[in-house]
């Protein structure tokens, strides 16, 4: 799929997608702090906001990087692979290994229970939802799973495994033949979906505006003034017809603002100078706010909880970047 050399120039621009990624990242461990802790008064923070903000960028980002090595799907799977796996795989270890300090169970019990062993191996074939527990961990927290956020890693897999088929695909056939009728199949299903699957419409959202990038900048600001209209009538309309059309659009019209924020606020541009540990906070923070908690500091001082969830998920995500992220990236990069 060759979308010309002008396109690819314009993506690579100065962006704030890793302001994007922060803000997001931060936002959903607060989201989670407030309803793990049962403090719901932060649910206008709501964890799906954050959850589609991320598959969008995956999307767009994702799909941007295999289409830039001309479609090299050898190159792009070593890539995903090195980029996703081995922090994944060190956080579900590192939960196990937690699990044995905080459990109800004797260690012997715990290490031999076949709930442990399924919960190795369930998470990570990034089958999360078959054994989200670990034996005798958590039992006395409002919620008893590990690591709740994991869910989304099985959406993200399979959309990776997706991209090299719908771009050979688009290549052959063309884009407007093959994305505009799945577009509109997908605005007419979305309202009868699960809320998961609504949720991972935004990895489709953020292929569509790659794909369609150029398009996008000649009328951009058209773009997101609609966009933005659009979500504000989702958020106050009591119509059920207004309030339908506006849920199917959702996905495109969330990604359409997001994008448009990711090229116009250049003052947020430098946040690529960092040091990037969002996936890191992304692993981490649900088994940082569940081990707080069931130490109890949550009920002895929310503020101080919630401070030490920042300080510890931002150092085992900084460690982790520097100690499994990077040497394994370096190595096959």
């Amino acid at each position: 799929m060759n979308l010309g050399e002008n396109i690819v120039r314009e993506v690579k621009k100065d962006n704030c997608f890793d302001f994007l990624r922060y803000l997001f990242a931060y936002l959903l461990i607060v989201s989670h702090f407030c309803v793990l802790t049962g403090h719901t008064e932060g649910v206008f923070l709501a964890g799906d906001i954050c959850v589609k903000a991320f598959f969008f960028m995956s999307g767009f980002l994702v799909t941007y990087s295999f289409i830039r090595r001309e479609g090299d799907w050898r190159s792009y799977a070593v890539r995903r692979f090195v980029r996703i796996v081995p922090a994944y795989a060190f956080t579900v270890l590192c939960c196990i290994i937690a699990g044995c300090c905080v459990t109800l169970l004797s260690v012997s019990e715990y290490v031999t229970s076949p709930h442990t062993l399924k919960y190795a191996f369930c998470n990570l074939l990034m089958l999360n939802w078959l054994e989200p527990s670990l034996p005798g961990v958590f039992e006395s927290n409002g919620m008893s799973a590990v690591n709740g956020s994991l869910w989304v890693m099985k959406f993200e897999t399979l959309f990776y495994v997706c991209i090299p088929v719908l771009i050979l695909i688009v290549g052959r056939i063309g884009k407007k033949t093959v994305l505009l009728p799945l577009l509109l199949l997908g605005m007419a299903l979305h309202t009868w979906l699960p809320a998961q699957l609504r949720q991972s419409c935004s990895l489709f959202a953020g292929m569509f505006l790659l794909l369609f990038y150029d398009t996008f900048c000649k009328h951009k600001h058209v773009f997101f003034a609609l966009s933005l209209t659009s979500e504000a009538i989702r958020y106050t309309t009591a119509m059920p017809l207004l309030l339908s059309v506006t849920s199917s659009l959702e996905p495109l019209c969330f990604s359409v603002v997001l994008l448009y924020v990711a090229y116009n606020a250049s003052i947020l541009n430098f946040f690529h100078r960092f040091e990037n540990i969002t996936y890191g906070l992304f692993l981490f923070h649900f088994p940082v706010i569940q081990i707080l908690i069931h130490t109890g500091l949550a009920d002895y001082s929310l503020p101080l909880c919630f401070a030490a969830t920042v300080i510890l998920t931002t150092l085992l995500a900084y460690m982790t970047r520097i100690m499994i992220e990077h040497p394994v990236i370096n190595k096959f990069s």
